[in-house]
Order: structure tokens, then C-alpha cells, then sequence
């Protein structure tokens, strides 16, 4: 039966009830606080209640429900239901007129309107919540109302058992690709729940379980399946089931056969600070980073740095396993009074045992021989002969300790974000590692590219050009070291930020050349070649960045605004999803980064947050009122919502600049897919007009 889409007058919830449709029919507060016993009253509500707030004609209500009887008796029994329905249920929740009756709910009131909208965010999170809403049947007890009513009830149900299987298999597809096997099979069994018999999904668990090193558990679930289908159905396993358990399960224990005969992998896990030392976590991820980048030079050791793991759920030694790692290296670091106790652990992933564990006690300047120490130890443990090229020392880039600290720890600060306070602060940590060491490469690459992003902050209120300073700084860098990619990088950083993007565009290639991890060159290629329109492109440096570094949300924002220029639209929401998290979990640590709180308002608004959304942007201009950037993202977020004279404001306020943050204000703004519903407005193309040739 098809229903009438007009709204009731008035769609605004009028109280706190819940509506349960799978399953038993269920009004929370308890049904029997209604005193509802009527069979068909109760099918009215579920009915009714499927599509919230929205009205139904009379007549098709009748004829769904009393095709039994004649048109009038009919119309007769819906209006004595109704009348039982108005005294019943709260005031105002039942809205009905002559030709059309509605309840007044929203659709976050009734289960099933609820696992529609979950479904349509596309994050892992809202998929599995969805499918925890999902019962094995759908409106018990009110079977046989109607021969209608029971067609409707059975294509209600089946259309909801397919959007969530369709959602399902899809963020399994996506999960299985990134390598988090606990997730598909968390997933894989939730389908199972639902549909026992669905070979798709049993596919899929197949898969994570021989991916996993878990042959035994793969066979099994095959044949829990050739079982199911022989005793309900009378048949076989599909041909593709067959031969994937066939092929994946043998190929799966020859892998685990051989893991003795091929080269260890080790996975460099995030080193800890102490409790009362998270001011010194900057210092644990610089030496985890460089302990895995000498690790790297040894070409028969294979090596994950910690960043390929951050985030991923479930038991990680299987993510680990699946990954082909022998080993997992664990560190701790204690910082006390310029002394350093370090902490190692080598793990075999196999059998979870330690093989090697050692503590080293020393001053600050002798951390780069403990550095050394500890990965020659590492091979020696593995029994690892070393060949001529992997026995050279690591560069450093200094032998000076204090110059080390101050360089890991500005490069920390500014990876926290476009935001004033830590910019400055990064750029004085710098300052003072080149002071110290003004041979220091990585430390004038990493200064010019900070002074980049302060050039486009507040900061920056005399308009001077600082991208003279930065190209002078990066081409400093190169010169002491010709082959530092984060030099090439600063050097691309510095073209960009003038608008060179095609001689950027080969900077940046060049550091990715040198190193394919390294965050800055992925990111920054990726708004270049956004800035030349290429949001193809884009995308694809830009999911590197966001895998790069897992608690970046610049990236993974960026991302979803290319994925969405594309019109890809679902996967930009999934990337929404994933900056909005990150974004949350900066705010949990630094609630004063204004910067991170205008950046996520639009995210917000686009996955329909609008409260959230007006109360980030209200937050970020109490703290940074002056922000060009902030003004910017801000606009951006009221053109969303649809409020374009608040947005035109917020970007006037923008442009009250000088001419050099203008020039690149405007640069970013004419492909930002944010602002199209303004495009032939006057005043949008005004702000355009300061790029156009004199």
C-alpha cells in the first residue's frame, strides 16, 4: 500500500515516547501505561508510527486495515480507532484531520527510521549500531490483521533486512582492504544473526579467519554453513564458497608453514610516557620514530612504524599476524632532571613470548649511542647477519641533544594543527634547535614550513611576505643535505604558498621519492594538486596523509571535501565521520584549539549535527575572534546551513587582511565545493576578484 509523503502541521515532537517496531510493538514508556489491548489499534500506531510524522490518507489507512469490510464500514472502524488512539496516548501525539491522521514523532522515536539514518552516516560505528537495532522478526503479534497489512509488514521488513545487509557487506568490503579483521568479523557475525544462511557475509568471515591464520576456525564456519543449508534448504554451499574455503585455507597454512623461513618483519608499537609525564610524549614518538627509521636501513629486517596500527580495533596480534609481523617492539621513556630511563621489549607475535628486553639509564647526550645501541641489539636478538650498508650508522641530522628535544617537540606542536598559540610555539622550539645547532637540517625544513602556516594566521597582521623567508629556510635545509625529503617537502610548501604549484608539484614528488611516509610531502601534495583542481588526485594523497598520521583531522577533513567534489558522496561522509572523531579527541586534550573547532563545524553540519555545529563555531570565535581562518571556516559552515547573509559576514570578516592573506583566502576559496550555492553572488565573486591579473 503506498502512502501520502505531506507532512501533519506540525511535525515537532510533542513527547518523550518511543516506538519498538522490530520485534514485539513496544511504546516506551510500557505499553500497558496506555491501556492499548485492540489488535488493530496497536497495527494502527505500528503503521502510523513507520513513517513519523508524516501523514497517511484515511482512506488507504482504512482499506489496509478493514479490507474486509465495505468502504464505509470501513471508514466507520478507523475513526472509532482513532478516537481510542486520541484518548489513549499523550495529548497532541495523534494528529488527525477528515482526510489524513499522523503521529507526531521524530525519527529518532521509532527504531526503525533510526537504523535508516544510522545507515546513511556509512561509519563502521553507525553500521554496527544499526545492526543491533535489527530483530530476527519484525511487528510480532500482529500477524494476520490483514491480508494487506501482512504484505506490507513482510516488505517492510525485507526492505530493512536489505538496506542493513547492503550497508554491512559494503563496510566489511572496506574493512577487509584495510586490514582490520576483527572488525569484519564482528561485522560478518552480525549478519549471520540475522540471516543465518547468507553466503555473502560467510565469504567474507572466511576470509578474516584464513587472513588471520586461523584455518581451523575457517573450515568450521564452512561447514556450520554446508550443515545450515543441507537441513533448511536441501543444498549445497555456492561454487564461490566452496572454492574460496579450498584455496584460502590451504594458502593460509602454508603461509603460517613458512613464517619461519621468511625475513623478520617487526612492528614499532607507540612508546609511553609515564602518567605524570605526558609533556614528554613528544619526545617518545620522536625516538619511536627514529629507532624505526634505523630499523629501516637494514634491508633483511622488514618494518612497520607504529602509525599503521594506530587506531584499528579488536585483538591486534591478529591484525599483526595477518600483516605477516614476527616481532613487536615495545618502549617506555622516563624523563627526569636531563636523565632518560628507557625501557625495550621485543615480542614474538606467534607465541606472545619476550625475547628480548633491556633498560638503558643515561644522560640526555648520550642519546643517540643508546639510540644506536638499542637497534644493533635488536638485530643481534634476531640472529640477523648484517650486510656492509645496513652496518653504517643513522643520521641524526645532529649529535647535539638539547637541539634533538627542541626539534621533536616543535615538530609535535605543529602537527597538533593550523592553530596561533602552538604555531608560535612550535616556531620558538625550532628557533632555539637551530640556535643550538645551526647545522641542523630538519630542523630549518620543519621551521620553514611552521613559518608557511603562520603566515595565513592572525599572527600575520602586516601582510609581510614570509615566503622569501620560508623558501630561504628550506633551500638551507637542502643544502647540508641534499637527500632530506622533509627539505624537498619545505621547499614544495614554500612554492605552494606563492601559487607555483606545478614547480611545487615536482618539490613534492621528490620528497615522496626520498620517503613515502613522510606526513608533510603526502599532505601537502594533496592541497596542491587540489589547488590545480585535481580532486581525483587529491583524494588519493590525501587518504595516505590521514593514514600517515591516525590522529590528524586536517587530512581526513580534507579528504571528505575531495571525496565530496568528486561527488562521492557516501565516502566523503565516512571521512566526515573519521575527521569529526579526531577532531573530538584534540578537544579532549586541548579545548581551547579554536583552530580544530572551526575546522569540524562544517563537518557537522554535514552530517546533520546543526546544534553541535552552531556550538563549535560560537566556542571558536569566544577564543580566536580575529582568526582569518576561523571567519573563513565559519562562513563555510552558514553556507552549508543555508544562512548566506551570516555566512557573508563571517567572510567579510575574513578578508579584513592584508592583500598577501587575501590573495591566498581566495586561491583555496574557488574550488571549495562549500561555496557554490553563493558562486553568483555579487559579493562571493568581489572576494574572488583579488587573484584576477591586474
Amino acid at each position: 500500500m503506498e502512502s501520502t509523503l505531506s507532512p501533519c502541521d506540525s511535525q515537532s515532537t510533542v513527547c518523550d515516547l518511543k516506538v519498538d517496531l522490530m520485534g514485539q510493538l513496544r511504546l516506551r514508556p510500557d505499553i500497558d501505561n496506555f491501556g492499548l489491548t485492540a489488535r488493530k489499534d496497536l497495527a494502527l500506531i505500528a503503521y502510523l508510527a513507520n513513517s513519523p510524522g508524516e501523514s497517511q490518507r484515511r482512506s488507504m489507512l482504512a482499506a489496509l486495515l478493514w479490507s474486509d469490510s465495505d468502504d464505509s464500514r470501513a471508514r466507520e472502524s478507523l475513526k472509532q480507532s482513532l478516537l481510542r488512539l486520541r484518548r489513549a496516548l499523550p495529548a497532541n501525539l495523534l494528529c488527525a484531520d477528515r482526510h489524513t491522521a499522523c503521529l507526531r514523532l521524530n525519527r529518532k522515536q521509532v527504531d526503525v527510521t533510526r537504523v535508516e539514518d544510522l545507515i546513511k552516516l556509512g561509519s563502521v560505528n553507525s553500521v554496527i549500531e544499526a545492526a543491533d537495532w535489527v530483530s530476527e522478526f519484525f511487528l510480532g503479534g500482529l500477524e494476520d490483521i490483514s491480508s494487506e497489512y501482512e504484505d506490507w509488514r513482510n516488505a517492510r521488513y525485507q526492505q530493512l533486512l536489505k538496506i542493513i545487509k547492503e550497508a554491512m557487506l559494503k563496510t566489511m568490503q572496506q574493512e577487509m582492504a584495510n586490514g582490520n579483521l576483527s572488525q569484519v568479523e564482528n561485522i560478518a557475525q552480525r549478519v549471520l544473526r540475522i540471516s543465518p544462511l547468507d553466503e555473502e557475509s560467510v565469504r567474507y568471515l572466511i576470509s578474516a579467519y584464513c587472513s588471520d591464520g586461523r584455518p581451523r576456525q575457517a573450515r568450521q564456519t564452512y561447514n556450520d554453513l554446508e550443515k545450515r543449508l543441507q537441513e533448511e534448504l536441501g543444498i549445497e554451499p555456492e561454487p564461490a564458497t566452496k572454492t574460496l574455503i579450498e584455496s584460502l585455507a590451504s594458502e593460509s597454512m602454508r603461509s603460517v608453514a613458512d613464517t619461519k623461513s621468511q625475513k623478520p618483519k617487526i612492528a614499532v608499537l607507540r612508546f609511553s610516557v609515564g602518567s605524570h609525564e605526558s609533556s614528554q610524549q613528544f619526545f617518545a614518538e620522536g625516538l619511536a620514530d627514529d629507532i624505526t627509521t634505523d630499523l629501516s636501513l637494514i634491508k633483511s629486517v622488514g618494518v612497520l612504524p607504529a602509525s599503521s596500527f594506530a587506531g584499528l580495533q579488536g585483538d591486534l596480534s591478529r591484525t599483526l599476524l595477518a600483516r605477516g609481523v614476527t616481532h613487536t617492539l615495545h618502549g617506555s621513556v622516563r624523563d627526569s632532571d636531563n636523565r632518560l630511563r628507557i625501557n625495550m621489549r621485543l615480542m614474538d607475535v606467534q607465541d606472545n613470548r619476550i625475547v628480548w628486553a633491556q633498560r638503558y639509564d643515561c644522560e640526555l647526550e648520550d642519546i643517540f649511542d643508546t639510540q644506536d645501541a638499542i637497534t644493533a641489539q635488536i638485530v643481534t636478538h634476531l640472529q640477523i647477519k648484517l650486510s656492509s650498508d645496513a652496518a653504517q650508522g643513522a643520521d641524526h641530522g645532529t649529535r647535539n641533544p638539547h637541539a634533538y628535544k627542541m626539534f621533536h617537540k616543535g615538530r609535535s606542536l605543529y602537527m597538533r594543527g593550523i592553530n596561533n598559540h602552538t604555531l608560535l610555539s612550535a616556531k620558538a622550539l625550532l628557533d632555539r634547535s637551530i640556535e643550538l645547532d645551526p647545522g641542523f637540517a630538519r630542523a630549518y625544513a620543519q621551521l620553514a614550513i611552521c613559518e608557511s602556516c603562520l603566515a595565513m594566521s592572525i599572527v600575520n597582521k602586516t601582510g609581510e611576505d614570509y615566503s622569501l623567508m620560508v623558501l630561504e629556510h628550506a633551500r638551507a635545509a637542502l643544502e647540508m643535505n641534499a637527500d632530506l625529503a622533509l627539505g624537498h617537502a619545505a621547499v614544495g610548501v614554500g612554492l605552494y604558498a606563492t601559487g607555483q604549484y606545478r614547480a611545487a608539484e615536482q618539490a613534492l614528488l621528490n620528497a615522496i621519492d626520498l620517503d613515502k611516509n613522510l606526513f608533510e610531502a603526502q599532505f601537502f601534495q594533496a592541497r596542491n594538486l587540489r589547488q590545480q583542481g585535481d580532486h581525483e588526485g587529491a583524494v588519493e594523497k590525501f587518504r595516505i596523509a590521514a593514514s600517515l598520521r591516525p590522529e590528524d583531522f586536517r587530512s581526513s577533513g580534507l579528504l571528505g571535501d575531495a571525496l565530496k567534489a568528486c561527488g562521492h558522496i557516501e565516502e566523503a561522509n565516512d571521512a566526515f565521520e573519521v575527521a569529526i572523531e579526531r577532531v573530538e579527541t584534540e578537544l579532549e586534550h586541548h579545548p581551547d584549539n579554536a583552530g580544530a573547532l572551526a575546522f569540524g563545524a562544517p563537518m557537522l553540519a554535514e552530517m546533520n549535527r546543526t546544534e553541535q555545529a552552531r556550538e563549535w563555531s560560537a566556542w571558536a570565535l569566544a577564543i580566536e575572534p580575529n582568526d582569518c581562518l576561523l571567519r573563513y571556516n565559519i562562513a563555510r559552515l552558514f553556507c552549508i546551513l543555508g544562512d548566506y547573509d551570516i555566512a557573508r559576514v563571517h567572510l567579510e570578516v575574513a578578508y579584513d587582511a592584508p592583500i598577501l592573506l587575501q590573495k591566498r583566502l581566495a586561491l583555496w576559496m574557488r574550488y571549495d565545493q562549500d561555496f557554490k550555492p553563493v558562486a553568483s553572488k555579487a559579493w562571493f565573486k568581489h572576494h574572488l576578484k583579488v587573484i584576477e591579473p591586474p
